[in-house]
């Protein structure tokens, strides 16, 4: 029975492999975009670095939705055997997938505030939106480090 249940992951690793795909194609049209308006724009370069940042974002979730859903998928799925040609997957626990899209929220709050940067309005809404971003980076940061000493700091590197 239990293993009847095992299915059941398949839901969100389709979900997750939608995500992944759409990210891609997504971040394609960001970079056909991108070369049109560095060809015939003459917008200034931090413009088109931002934007290289998005594109760069955008295909780090993709490829971050896409691990995650791997190593759910093998973590749920696989035997022990079967599994050994994705060992680099091998994800320890839920708890690694979930530090690594908190590791993922930080990159995305990075370039958002990057985004911002670029066209300061006034220097008021700049700065509260940098305390704001700061304030929930060293938050997922303390967690991080808290979740990895809980486990004895063997913790892997995240995405």
């Amino acid at each position: 029975m239990l293993r009847r249940l095992q299915i059941v992951i398949l839901a969100p690793f389709s979900i997750l492999l939608v995500l992944s795909v759409g990210s891609f194609v997504y971040a394609g049209y960001l970079t056909v975009q991108l070369a049109f308006n560095t060809s015939w724009s003459s917008g200034g370069v931090s413009d088109n670095i931002v934007q290289a940042l998005q594109v760069i974002d955008v295909c780090l979730i993709g490829t971050a939705a896409l691990v995650i859903a791997a190593e759910a998928l093998v973590m749920f799925m696989a035997n022990a055997d079967a599994s050994r040609g994705v060992a680099w997957l091998g994800p320890d626990s839920v708890d690694s997938l979930k530090n690594r899209a908190l590791s993922m929220v930080v990159l995305i709050l990075v370039v958002t505030f990057l985004e911002v940067v670029v066209h300061p309005q006034n220097g008021r809404s700049e700065l509260e939106l940098g305390l704001a971003v700061a304030t929930v980076i060293v938050s997922i940061a303390l967690y991080l480090l808290a979740s990895r000493s809980n486990t004895g700091g063997a913790g892997r590197s995240q995405v």
